[in-house]
């Protein structure tokens, strides 16, 4: 206690000459806070006289810049209607001719085929919003935390269940919706594992599905109507197998902070847990 009454002894001040005004890593940073998994990039080439820079996917979302004629700019990643998230800043640019009302917006450096060769789905979506796709492997697919096969492993699909996703990289892989993982769009030999699965479509194959040896093909308000049925079936299945996995997940997180926990509290996490399916 006699320490306390004693007078502080000053710091040694030493000098360490001048400091720079910027941070000579702060781009670094800015660029790895904008693509936080490191997912590989795709080279654009602006080919119209101005592209507005927008802060979400959208041409309603509030504009944050522009690109001019001839400026490059990379992506990691992009919806399915085209709007291109931004590598080295924050924000979205839309590629697509069908929002611009001219030509593609932004000509990817590799070419064309090599882009379309690399996603998921290959074409444009006319709307925005999730993309339905329904699991082709025999064997069901794997869904990972990360796009990455060496990552932690959340669950899998099986063969013939749809499931819902947000958007897609450029090495095949695509982000589940409501953040539930990714899942690899092609097999190691370069298989597909998923199929694109468009309203438009299921309307167009419904007749010849409907129809069989010896019975006659419906009509056109038949198919249609029968189409639409199957479209809505297989939307609501995504999203109720969306739904009990995020309770799954969620039960197992409150399983586990449970641990040393009273065992009143662990006996209700343990009943919740097996209420969700987890084993």
């Amino acid at each position: 206690w006699k320490r306390l009454d004693e007078p502080a002894k000053p710091a040694a001040i030493e000098r360490c000459g001048p400091l720079p005004l910027s941070n000579p890593c702060a781009s670094s940073v800015r660029v790895d806070a904008n693509n936080p998994l490191g997912l590989p990039t795709q080279e654009f080439e602006a080919t119209h006289d101005r592209l507005e820079v927008r802060a979400d996917p959208s041409l309603v979302a509030a504009v944050r810049g522009a690109k001019r004629l001839g400026d490059k700019l990379r992506a990691c990643d992009e919806t399915f209607d085209g709007w291109v998230r931004l590598a080295d800043e924050q924000g979205w640019v839309c590629r697509a001719p069908i929002a611009m009302g001219r030509g593609p917006a932004l000509l990817p450096s590799s070419g064309a085929t090599a882009l379309q060769d690399a996603l998921a789905s290959r074409d444009l979506a006319s709307t925005p919003g999730r993309q339905m796709f329904e699991v082709l492997h025999g064997g069901g697919i794997e869904v990972y935390r990360e796009p990455a096969r060496d990552a932690l492993r959340l669950g899998s699909r099986s063969v013939g269940e749809f499931i819902l996703a947000e958007t897609q990289s450029y090495h095949g892989w695509v982000r589940l919706a409501d953040d539930e993982g990714w899942v690899p769009a092609f097999g190691d030999g370069g298989e597909r594992l998923l199929l694109v699965v468009r309203p438009d479509e299921l309307q167009l194959a419904a007749p010849a599905q409907l129809s069989g040896p010896g019975s006659a093909a419906p009509d056109d308000a038949e198919g249609s109507a029968h189409a639409a049925t199957i479209a809505e079936a297989a939307k609501v299945q995504a999203e109720a197998a969306a739904r009990e996995d995020a309770a799954r997940r969620g039960a197992l997180r409150a399983l586990e902070a449970a641990v040393g926990a009273s065992s009143a509290i662990w006996c209700a996490s343990l009943e919740m847990a097996r209420s969700c399916g987890v084993a």
